[in-house]
């Protein structure tokens, strides 16, 4: 055998490989069908290869919409929990003013309290009659 390619082309052994190459060689139907058959399960591929192609775009745009559908969700989350805060910190604020405001009655009413006992006498007890002559003390 040679070392080049059409040295190994003359030279084919009389094997079931080597009629076919010989058939190759001649350019019979054979090759014909072969390459045929080849060009035929080549498109078959390209088309298989086509339809995944097609399915991967079509849940590469399923991810994309979830994707969205979950950044709009944590948006909204978001926004409902700086709403939140925003309720919690005026509730806290409301709390401390209405704390402020009971301390300040509670003030005010002592204040009233004391200035009521000020302003009103202390009752005055009835006077005490003499006893009677008619009546005998009493005796233990």
């Amino acid at each position: 055998m040679g070392t080049g390619h059409a040295e190994d082309l003359e030279h084919i052994p009389p094997t079931d490989r080597g009629r076919v190459l010989e058939l190759w060689k001649a350019g019979g139907p054979g090759v014909e069908a072969a390459a045929d058959a080849r060009k035929a399960e080549g498109a078959r591929k390209a088309a298989e290869g086509a339809k995944k192609a097609a399915q991967a775009d079509e849940y590469a745009a399923q991810a994309r919409q979830s994707a969205e559908s979950a950044e709009a969700s944590a948006a909204q989350a978001a926004e409902s929990a700086r709403t939140a805060r925003e309720a919690e910190a005026q509730a806290h604020d409301a709390a401390r003013r209405a704390i402020s405001s009971a301390v300040q009655a509670e003030a005010s009413a002592s204040d009233a309290w004391v200035s009521a006992n000020a302003a009103v006498p202390p009752p005055r007890r009835p006077a005490r009659t003499p006893r009677s002559p008619s009546r005998k003390p009493r005796t233990p």
